[in-house]
């Protein structure tokens, strides 16, 4: 065994175009210090793989569109590979479930532990076991893949200790000791430590004790430093780069991160009041620099993965960008709407304008401290129109308080009516059902707003709840009034 950390980005993430940006900034960080830490992109390795088996050659991988990557069959099916292999897929455990992580520590003992993949391999074959490995987990759809990991690694260096971390652990009830005490012995009886929050420092804190052999104490929840600190962005130009020669079909998205948490941090449905509660801006000459010239060299967009970029700051990346590259952000209706904006962002590369939407009802929107207006909506879909920009609007069905049949009048609205209103705009409607997270107000204090939370699982962010019963089929149905 040898005194280094493996940090793991582990499949199954459905996005191609670039590299995960959280993994990078660890990276870097640690190359600063020359910590022995070596990176393992395993979602990378996935795709790879997937895209060269020449019997789903053919198929699609993704379609980037700003900062989201549409039906991703070849993931779809290397899901159900991975469950069916594992032995889970059955009537009790839909693969719908597995992707959400909603199942119980019982379910997690029922893996068929002989089992292997090529990535697993890959990990378990590194010349000397590292003294510990590190998984940085986005999203849902990757934890079954790290639990059943953890396991095959415990099995093989029983004297190496595994580190979990990643935006998806920030999500639980972590923050929250007496909440989240299930969840926590849970997650600690498969992993050895548990790292949430900004991390950069904590983590090259920990690496360093790793190379040095120093004792650590283990079986826990470690808050992180929280001293947010992305400008040394080399390590992401790197690995661009080699998503670049190998997706290179489709124009790289060059992820870029010019803030933390959320300046109207409001939204009633949101965990960014949790899980990043204190709201903070670096310089964006300082942030975009490097990515810009990256981005201008291999012919790339720039992806601004700030969750809510206002009016201001929006102005300041046009003036920086100059209309070298095309990037994409993401804003509030209210920003959008006002007049010049969207003229002048575009004027400065603008290319894709995300909106959360979530309601055109003001009545929800009040309720979920969004208020936005239709009026708002028709200013902005004029202005994208005339000046050519790329709209992606994000919307929520099901909010408390909704009924079907104002959803499907919304709906027809958004679906039908928009895209007469305005013939030359190119817009993509991001839909979604409410999803019950912890966290957010909406779990935290449910009767307030009518919801009767019926069943939780210890690694999932999402709760089960008396959901309306019409929000089931609702996005299968033909849009009609």
């Amino acid at each position: 065994m040898e005194n280094y950390t493996l940090l793991i980005h582990p499949p199954f993430l459905k996005y191609n175009a670039g590299p995960p940006l959280g993994p990078c900034l660890l990276m870097q960080k640690c190359q600063e210090e020359n910590l022995p830490v070596r990176y393992l992109d395993l979602n990378f390795e996935a795709l790879k793989r997937l895209c060269r088996t020449s019997s789903r050659s053919s198929k699609l991988l993704s379609t980037p569109m700003g900062d989201h990557a549409r039906d991703d069959f070849l993931l779809e099916e290397a899901e159900s590979d991975f469950f069916s292999e594992l032995g889970f897929l059955n009537e009790q455990i839909p693969i719908e479930r597995l992707k959400r992580a909603q199942i119980n520590l019982d379910e997690v003992e029922n893996f068929d532990k002989s089992v292997s993949f090529p990535e697993l391999e890959m990990l378990l074959s590194q010349n000397y076991p590292p003294r510990a490995v590190a998984f940085s987990v986005m999203v849902a759809r990757q934890v079954i893949w790290v639990i059943f990991a953890a396991q095959k690694i415990r099995q093989k260096w029983p004297q190496t200790k595994i580190l979990l971390g990643g935006a998806y652990m920030g999500i639980l009830d972590f923050f929250d000791e007496q909440v989240g005490a299930e969840q926590q012995s849970t997650w600690l009886s498969l992993v050895d430590l548990i790292m949430i929050g900004h991390a950069e420092e904590s983590f090259a804190c920990f690496a360093r004790k790793i190379a040095l052999g120093e004792d650590i104490v283990w079986g826990r929840v470690a808050k992180g430093d929280w001293n947010w600190n992305p400008a040394s962005s080399g390590f992401t130009v790197r690995e661009t780069r080699v998503y670049r020669e190998f997706f290179s079909t489709s124009r790289p998205m060059v992820p870029v991160q010019t803030s933390v948490g959320c300046k109207w941090g409001k939204c009633k449905f949101c965990t960014y009041p949790i899980v990043e509660p204190k709201y903070e801006v670096k310089s964006v000459d300082l942030i975009l620099g490097q990515m810009l010239e990256l981005a201008c060299e291999i012919d790339g967009v720039l992806v601004i993965k700030d969750s809510y970029v206002e009016k201001k700051r929006l102005l300041e990346m046009a003036n920086f960008i100059q209309c070298r590259i095309p990037w994409t952000a993401c804003t509030r209706l209210p920003d959008a709407a006002i007049p010049g904006i969207i003229e002048k962002a575009v004027k400065g590369g603008l290319h894709t304008l995300e909106i959360g939407l979530e309601t055109i009802d003001q009545g929800l929107g009040k309720k979920i401290l969004k208020p936005q207006s239709k009026k708002q909506l028709h200013l902005v879909c004029k202005e994208a129109q005339r000046n050519e920009l790329v709209l992606v609007l994000n919307v929520i069905w099901g909010l408390p308080g909704q009924t079907e049949g104002q959803a499907e009048k919304d709906r027809y609205f958004l679906k039908n009516d928009l895209p007469l209103l305005y013939p030359d705009l190119h817009f993509h409607l991001e839909e979604n059902i409410l999803e019950l997270e912890r966290g957010a107000d909406f779990a935290k204090n449910p009767e307030e707003y009518g919801i009767t939370p019926e069943m939780s699982w210890p690694f999932a962010v999402e709760i089960a709840y008396n959901r309306p019963t019409w929000t089931k089929l609702f996005l299968e149905k033909e849009c009609l009034v």
